[in-house]
């Protein structure tokens, strides 16, 4: 419930003044001061509220209960993933603090750290890395950290590539530089899926390499999983933007058939709708049990081109790439 107002205190749609938002986050840290979801929050309160020395020692404080592996609760520790990527957040906003004081190298390293999680906030950790550069006027080391932003599908990180592209070369070419530029590096490592069964939700069996060759564009969601149902209608908008493409959208859960056909009843999902046949779904993505929802792309070839954890209004992050992989094959 926290967790669902402090999403709209972001986005300022709340009646809640900004001091009594704070109030309440501290009164849950005072009754549990080892919630490091709390902590996280409380840290994003002070940022927009401006404070940033208060914000920081917020951050220093959670950095410390993270690494520590402090419980939630007596006899409760986070799940692995969720505690990363706690942390990874709490490492790119105190990188961010460190630009606004000037000191970069300590923002770089905080950066670097972001990165070698290789989390959701990868994308963004590069393009704050390649701002730095940009200051720092090592342009060849800001280009190429733009473009491993939009590697991991960090959509804001194009315009700033097309920028430098306009000042080096002019307006000609740049969607072949693009191109180029985003497609895997000889020594890139990507992760190569694996193939496993299923079956769809009339009972008939299949494999994930039926698909090989395509565009696959993968959910993993549950009907218990309120973040996963709202999302289906932007999912859609998903699908509908890449019709006659010939990509294929499929969502997978463990949820029996029958109850999902009730819930599409009243909320059409059009996404392929499938049931793994056991573990194999999280062997071949790679991203196991990790939160409900989590994405992938996955390229002809059938490597992993993309992930992400999380539903959310904006795919512009999944359309980045869905569009990459279809001028890859132009």
């Amino acid at each position: 419930m926290l967790s669902f107002a402090a999403s709209r205190w972001e986005k300022d749609s709340t009646h809640l003044s900004a001091g009594k938002q704070g109030k309440i986050l501290q009164k849950f840290i005072e009754n549990n001061p080892y919630d490091l979801y709390v902590r996280d929050m409380l840290a994003g309160y002070y940022l927009r509220a401006g404070d940033t020395a208060a914000a920081k020692e917020e951050i220093a404080k959670t950095l410390q209960l993270n690494l520590s592996n402090a419980p939630q609760k007596e006899g409760e520790y986070f799940h692995t993933k969720s505690s990363d990527r706690i942390l990874s957040s709490l490492m790119l906003e105190r990188g961010r603090l460190h630009v606004a004081q000037g000191r970069f190298d300590e923002a770089l390293a905080d950066f670097s750290f972001v990165i070698l999680l290789k989390d959701d906030n990868e994308g963004a950790a590069f393009f704050e890395r390649a701002k730095v550069w940009q200051r720092l006027e090592r342009y060849r080391r800001a280009e190429g950290s733009f473009v491993k932003a939009l590697k991991a599908g960090y959509a804001h990180a194009e315009p700033a590539l097309r920028g430098i592209y306009l000042l080096n070369h002019g307006k000609e070419g740049y969607d072949e530089y693009l191109t180029e530029k985003l497609k895997p590096s000889e020594d890139e490592e990507l992760r190569m899926t694996k193939d496993f069964g299923f079956k769809d939700l009339d009972g008939n069996p299949g494999r994930f390499f039926d698909y090989r060759g395509k565009i696959v564009v993968v959910n993993y969601w549950g009907l218990g999983c309120g973040p996963c149902k709202r999302e289906i209608p932007w999912l859609n908008e998903l699908v509908e933007a890449y019709k006659g493409t010939g990509g294929q959208f499929l969502a997978f859960s463990l949820d029996n058939a029958e109850a999902q056909k009730a819930y599409f009843d009243d909320h059409p999902f059009e996404y392929t709708n499938l049931i793994p046949d056991g573990p194999g779904i999280f062997q071949s993505i790679g991203l196991g049990s990790s939160p409900l929802p989590w994405h992938a792309v996955v390229d002809p070839e059938g490597r992993v081109r993309f992930t992400r954890i999380g539903g959310r209004e904006d795919n512009s992050d999944m359309k980045l790439i869905i569009d990459q992989l279809l001028r890859e094959q132009e």
